[in-house]
Order: structure tokens, then sequence, then C-alpha cells
């Protein structure tokens, strides 16, 4: 009997190491992103490239996604996979894949106002669950001159104050 118990005790024990030993290297081999570019702020017309690297991507879907700041409006997709769903031509995609290891650049040509707002990379691991990472596009706008305002010539002496209004 006391040997019956020493074996169920060690059958058990022998369970539990290997359902451990299953979910650690499941997680282990589990997708990730590994590296998403920093945040970017650009003038408009210029050129932005955002990357996405992943780990153990297997057969999973990657994909670009945008959505406003304030994440109040509905989001757009970018890309899915290793296809654009965007028809712009100032959108281009490109993808490498070494390995297990992949890489999701996401090219915006003449940035234009819109484009502005947080670019989230999404690893779609199941139909309930994605795994994240988010960039934000910053655009900067060129200071608007108002007509007749920048005609005006002030002249003053050197050490004298000089007073200008910024509207």
């Amino acid at each position: 009997m006391w040997l019956l118990r020493v074996n169920l005790l060690l059958i058990t024990l022998l369970s539990v190491g290997l359902t451990m030993s299953s979910a650690q290297q499941a997680s282990s081999t589990s997708p990730s992103i590994v590296f998403i570019s920093p945040e970017q702020i650009k003038d408009i017309g210029e050129q932005v490239t955002l990357n996405c690297s992943i780990a153990n991507v297997k057969n999973y879907i990657v994909g670009w996604q945008k959505s406003n700041r304030d994440r109040t409006k509905e989001s757009n997709i970018i890309s899915l996979g290793v296809q654009l769903a965007v028809t712009e031509d100032r959108f281009r995609l490109n993808f490498t894949k070494e390995n297990n290891a992949a890489n999701y650049v996401l090219e915006i040509h003449d940035i234009v106002n819109t484009d502005a707002g947080l670019y989230e990379c999404q690893i779609q691991v199941n139909s309930t669950s994605k795994i994240t990472k988010t960039v934000e596009l910053q655009v900067r706008h060129p200071p608007m001159l108002l007509e007749n305002q920048h005609t005006n010539t002030l002249t003053k002496a050197e050490g004298e104050d000089a007073q200008l209004v910024c509207r």
C-alpha cells in the first residue's frame, strides 16, 4: 500500500512537471513584438518609416492599423499580412522573414495632416486575442502668416526694446 502511494505521488509529480514544461515551452514559442519604432514627428510632405519586428512569427497574421490619438473614432486597417489594405500610392509595405523572425516596415510618403495618429502593429493570435504595440505619428504644420502682418517694418536702435505681436 505504501509503495502504491509513492508511485501515485511520483506519477502526479511527473504529470505536474510535464504540464508546467509544456506551458513554459508554449510561452517561449508564442509570437511577440520585439521592436517597434519610437514616436515619430514629421513635417507635412515628408516620409516616415514605421518598423515592427516579430519573434516566433510562424504562420500568424501580422498587420498595421491606424487610429486617432484619442482613440474615439474607429480605426482603419492599413495592412493585413503582406498586403496593403489601402490603395493610396503614398503607402508601401516591406516584409522580410528569416527563420522564425519577421519584419514589417510601413512607409508613408508625402505625409498629410490626416496621417497623424496611432499606428498599431498587431499579431492576430486567435479569434478573440491579439498582441499589439503602438507608435504615434505626429504631423507638424508650417506656420501660417496672415496677410499684411509680415509687411510692417519695425526699426529700433541697438539696445532699445522692441515689441512683436504674434497672433
